[in-house]
């Protein structure tokens, strides 16, 4: 299971990056973040040095006079330190 983006603080890199709640991320830097714990995950960003590439899934949800449909685009971000 890849980790979910819950929370991000105001005026982080994070969110100057472009991350945004709810993103899903699917690897760090070319390492696949599926089955890897929260800690795990955490120690491979804060020690990816100044360059930080996330593979990341973004749900969005259209919504019309009634949900139609749902879908996701898939981005990659990444950002120098």
């Amino acid at each position: 299971m890849c980790m979910w983006i819950l929370q991000l603080r105001v005026r982080s890199k994070a969110t100057e990056a472009g991350l945004m709640q709810g993103d899903e991320i699917l690897a760090v830097n070319g390492y696949s973040c599926k089955d890897v714990s929260h800690e795990r995950l955490m120690s491979l960003i804060e020690n990816a040095g100044h360059y930080l590439d996330l593979d990341i899934v973004r749900y969005v949800i259209l919504i019309d006079t009634l949900l139609s449909a749902s879908a996701y685009t898939y981005t990659r971000l990444h950002a120098d330190r």
